[in-house]
């Protein structure tokens, strides 16, 4: 048994454990040289004389254990036998060990540990070969080298008791030692000097330690062995008042904890004395703590595993301290308490149905199953919830046995109290539909006896009353006014009916209940609790199951709220779990109710802990810009969906952080030509874990190597009015978008090009349409030059010159079917889009629900119909679309053809 609370801190480890360590060293040696047990050869012939002796080709011999070899055998340490050499082969050598001052064996095998009476002595063993029709021979080995003195082996380290504050007084524990010392001696040291500061096993902290680690050296000294020495832990000294609380003694659990039992906590000593001590509780099974506090009452789900508890200890002035206990005795199962025994409900006549009640049970079981018997028999005679009294019950006793049964409890039994069978008449008179009570059932109502259809119909019938609790009635006759000490119970009537040339006939009603109290509606009674699921984390969906009641409510209400807090979050059976509970857990509220009934309220127990939620970009940072020396980018924050708070930024080259870059913008610096630009971006919300992703790299180039790149492309500006233009129109020129831009407007060279010549027929921002472009198509070249770039250039979508037969309304038309069909285009791209968003949405729903993750299949729900609506939006937009575009090509037609 080990100590109910504390351990003896200062006591001697058991020496068992050295002793079972040295029985491992000792069967891996013998597994490992497989010197003893020698495999068996064929057997020589039968000899007819006297057999002969086995053969010793080479003597045993004595060598000490190669994993810690030494001069000669060593008290205290192995030494090892081979068992020689024999011809023929034997099926076993018997190795014996002997020390020279006795002769008497001190041990047997290929493996002993040096006894410490051999100490100065030499060591012999003699090997015994025997084999299966030949002689036994023995032969002693050549004696040893003389035996050495061995070493203590320190079982535990020694260690500093008391205070280790300037001017206080600590004391050293010697520590745990394989053999009993003579004496100790003592050499202390304080961190940062090479002389011992004390010799004694106490010592008064001097000053100069202050902010410095003592550490102590002890060396044990006995007979017959070498010193042995150990060294502390160290411990860090501190003026009086300012250091850390220790721990002297670990908090420890109550044995044998089981399950719905209490377990208690001892909080473990400290020093100085804690002014109070916080005790956290935690199964082996999950890091969530399951309680706080000296006591517990074990939870279930810890069945079969072991409970710690964790104690930070406070004092004012000193730092916290933190210490886990050690594992307790693995949970056990629980013990389900009978706390009303069960009764056998109705008349026990040969024939009739008796019905049992189970009792009443705490916790309340899972299962209750039932075993009826009649006195005198080891066998039941029933085994459900009713039985109809046998013949062979008659003038006996009946008992029914109840089984109650729960998760992690063991199974409980309890025995009704007995009831005499009386035995049934001729030509009884039948029960065909059981009596029942009609009215409510609360006190000081007037309930009535409903006797039920008997055979014959005319047969008397008189109502015996009965509550929960009580084997004898409460009242007789018809009706009862519901009294005052029902309250809470169920009742239930038996009925006994005669008939002059038949014998009594009865029948008990099913129990009915509880009693309401005077005044009172019926109750939603709350039989589970509300519960949420697992692991919840913010920014998911959460859900909770709404519980079960003692009548199907017509509604139940889920309101949620972070534990803790007065004021809730949300309502309904999925919520997605806000920022502001990372950390902390959540409780659901279910309000009950049901017409006729007065409301049910129920509480959920804790969530797990909610954990941070992940921020996950859907598009991924970049670097933008030209990244050249000298040059400027900016990094792309990417696109969270969660909507981060803030993000920061940190810019990398060849992977290495640039110091001091860490604004959005990074104007890239000398001597980085050739290398990898990146950005990392870090995503910050509050309820969220940093998320922090880096760019795509992109390489630092040379000055003159890059052209300046276009971004929106020229465009040919025309009168509004006209739609196309014509010849004599002034037509401009949009330069479009560039990076970088150029450094002003003489960075831009303009040219105009008409369909069916390479020639320009004009430069610069403003043309006035020639004749020769009539009916062609009209396009602008746009050049853009930047010091240190190459010139880049973009030519603009050509645009369609009129002939003098064309009228503006062409032009027009023509402008509004290039627009229709990309609008149509466009339409048609977004519902085929989302259409392949539903179809994946469900595949992943599929899959979940095969591999019962409800949480995931409640997500994709909800992404399934927010994708659906973008479905009917998508085909709405088409259709609107499609019309438009019919539209612009009639117009197209009536103009331009």
């Amino acid at each position: 048994m080990r100590p109910h609370f504390l351990g003896a801190a200062r006591s001697r480890p058991a020496v068992p454990v050295h002793r079972q360590l040295i029985s491992v060293l000792l069967a891996a040696a013998v597994a490992l040289l497989g010197l003893v047990a020698l495999s068996a050869a064929a057997s020589p012939a039968a000899q007819a004389a006297d057999p002969a002796p086995v053969r010793n080709l080479a003597p045993p011999s004595i060598y000490d254990d190669p994993d810690a070899p030494d001069d000669g055998p060593t008290v205290g340490q192995l030494a090892l036998a081979h068992p020689g050499v024999w011809s023929p082969t034997p099926d076993s050598v018997t190795l014996t060990w002997y020390r020279s001052g006795s002769s008497e064996p001190i041990g047997t095998g290929a493996v002993i540990v040096v006894p410490v009476e051999a100490l100065g002595q030499t060591l012999t063993v003699k090997a015994t070969a025997a084999k299966a029709g030949y002689a036994p021979t023995t032969v002693a080995s050549e004696p040893s080298a003389a035996v050495l003195p061995g070493t203590p082996a320190n079982y535990a380290k020694p260690a500093i008791f008391g205070t280790p504050e300037t001017g206080s007084t600590v004391v050293v524990w010697e520590g745990a030692w394989s053999v009993e010392a003579t004496s100790y001696t003592y050499r202390w040291f304080q961190e940062g000097t090479a002389a011992p500061i004390g010799t004694g096993k106490e010592l008064v902290v001097p000053a100069a330690a202050d902010g410095k680690k003592l550490t102590v050296e002890v060396t044990l000294k006995a007979d017959h062995w070498k010193d042995g020495v150990a060294t502390s832990d160290p411990v860090t000294a501190h003026a009086p008042g300012t250091g850390p609380v220790r721990n002297v003694a670990k908090p420890a659990i109550s044995e044998h904890p089981t399950v719905g039992a209490l377990a208690v906590a001892h909080p473990g000593a400290w020093d100085p004395q804690a002014d109070s001590v916080d005790v956290e509780w935690f199964r082996s099974g999950s890091a969530n703590p399951i309680g706080t506090g000296l006591t517990i009452v074990v939870p279930a789900a810890a069945l079969g595993e072991t409970l710690t508890v964790r104690a930070t200890a406070h004092k004012e002035g000193r730092a916290d301290a933190v210490v886990t206990s050690a594992p307790s005795d693995v949970v056990g199962d629980g013990t389900l308490q009978n706390v009303e025994e069960p009764a056998i409900f109705g008349s026990p006549v040969v024939g009739n149905k008796v019905e049992a009640w189970p009792g009443s049970w705490f916790p309340a079981p899972d299962t209750t199953t039932y075993r009826w018997f009649v006195e005198g028999t080891a066998s039941p005679v029933g085994i459900g919830k009713t039985l109809t009294v046998p013949a062979a019950a008659a003038g006996k006793k009946l008992t029914v046995e109840v089984t109650a049964t729960k998760a992690a409890y063991d199974d409980a039994v309890a025995t009704s109290a007995p009831v005499t069978v009386t035995a049934q008449g001729a030509n009884p008179v039948q029960n065909t539909v059981a009596p029942s009570i009609e009215g409510t059932l609360k006190v000081g109502e007037t309930v009535t006896a409903d006797t039920g259809t008997w055979n014959p119909s005319d047969a008397a019938r008189t109502v015996a009353w009965y509550r929960s609790g009580s084997p004898d009635p409460i009242h007789t006759g018809p009706s009862l006014v519901v009294p005052a000490d029902a309250e809470g119970e169920m009742l239930a009537i038996a009925v006994k009916a005669t008939k002059a040339g038949n014998a009594d006939g009865y029948a008990v009603s099913a129990p009915q209940g509880p009693v309401l109290a005077a005044g009172a509606s019926p109750a939603l009674e709350n039989l589970v609790p509300p519960a949420i699921t697992p692991n919840p984390k913010v920014g998911q969906l959460v859900g909770a199951h709404p519980g079960v009641w003692s009548a199907e409510p017509d509604s139940v209400t889920l309101t949620w709220s972070i534990t803790g807090e007065a004021t809730s979050f949300a309502t309904g059976n999925y919520v997605v779990v806000p920022p502001a509970a990372a950390g902390k857990t959540l409780t659901v509220e279910a309000v009950a109710t049901k017409a006729g009934h007065t409301s049910g309220q129920a509480t959920s127990e804790p969530s797990d802990v909610v954990a941070k939620g992940t921020l996950q970009p859907a598009v991924a940072p970049k670097v933008y810009g030209t990244p050249m020396p000298g040059a400027t980018v900016v990094a792309y924050d990417g696109v969270w969906p969660a909507g981060p708070d803030s993000f920061s930024y940190r810019w990398l080259v060849d992977g290495s952080p640039l110091a001091g870059a860490t604004t959005k913008e990074l104007v890239v610096p000398a001597g980085t030509t050739g290398k990898q630009l990146s950005v990392e971006v870090t995503a910050k919300k509050a309820g969220y874990a940093d998320a922090a992703l880096e760019s795509a790299k992109v390489v630092v180039e040379a000055a003159g190597t890059t052209a300046v790149q276009n971004v929106a492309p020229p465009k040919v500006l025309v009168n509004p009015a006209s739609g196309l233009p014509k010849v004599g129109d002034l037509v401009g020129a949009n330069v479009g978008v560039w990076n970088p831009w150029p450094a002003d407007s003489s960075g831009f060279v303009v040219q105009w090009f008409r369909s069916g010549s390479a020639q320009p027929i004009g430069t610069g921002v403003f043309l006035v349409v020639p004749p020769e472009a009539a009916g062609q198509q009209l396009s602008v070249k746009v050049t853009a030059k930047r010091t240190g770039y190459l010139d880049g250039s973009a030519l603009s979508a050509p645009v369609t010159v009129l002939t003098s037969a064309q009228s503006p309304a062409c032009g027009v038309a023509s402008t509004a079917l290039t627009s229709a069909t990309v609008a149509q285009a466009g339409a048609t791209a977004a519902l085929v889009a989302a259409e392949a968003k539903v179809s994946r949405l469900k595949a992943k729903k599929k899959a979940a629900k095969q591999l019962d993750m409800r949480t995931k299949v409640a997500q994709l729900k909800v992404k399934l119909r927010k994708a659906r609506s973008a479905v009917a939006t998508a085909r709405a937009e088409l259709g609107t679309a499609d019309a438009n575009l019919a539209a612009a090509q009639a117009k197209h037609t009536a103009n331009c053809t």
